[in-house]
């Protein structure tokens, strides 16, 4: 049975790097998914105002005969983008998946300042694993808010987040 005085053991040591990396990825994640609803919302704005446009210059006449279409499809077009943005609501999943990359940031540096504390000589097993149950605390409760909106995994950027992390701290860390 260790002792509080024992030092940092190698299983301990793996965790605090796993939860290191799975910090860092989940920052890059978050980020990413946030910035590709905050993409899909402005490119669904720019639609709404270029399907304003075609109906407003046919109210006024100015299109040729040929392009009376535009006209046409555009109240469609608007109406189609406004019901999409009411219901997927692009905006407000970015700004809960940006203030939930921001958190697991904080905690990430939290997460490197428990690795740079593992080989410490004052360092204990038992201390070290209360620091990291701490954090995994932290971070999932900065996660239900992501829950709370209904995403589904993207796992194209849950790879690259994953591989970015591995590359970021590794090189952080190399010698």
């Amino acid at each position: 049975m260790p002792s509080q005085s024992d030092p940092v053991s190698d299983q301990t040591r793996n965790e605090i790097w796993q939860g290191y990396l799975d910090a860092e990825r989940l920052n890059r994640y978050y980020l990413y998914l946030a910035d590709k609803y905050r993409k899909i919302n402005q490119g669904i704005k720019f639609l709404t105002v270029f399907a304003a446009v075609g109906g407003v210059t046919r109210l006024i006449d100015i299109l040729p005969d040929g392009w009376n279409w535009i006209a046409d499809i555009s109240s469609v077009a608007i109406l189609l983008l406004v019901i999409s943005e009411i219901v997927f609501d692009f905006r407000s999943k970015s700004a809960v998946l940006t203030r939930t990359s921001e958190d697991i940031q904080h905690i990430t540096k939290d997460w490197q300042i428990l690795w740079n504390q593992v080989d410490k000589e004052d360092a204990t097993n038992d201390a070290i694993l209360k620091q990291m149950d701490d954090l995994l605390n932290k971070s999932i409760e900065s996660i239900k808010p992501v829950g709370r909106i209904g995403l589904s995994e993207d796992k194209r950027l849950n790879q690259k987040s994953w591989e970015e992390a591995i590359k970021v701290i590794s090189d952080q860390y190399a010698t």
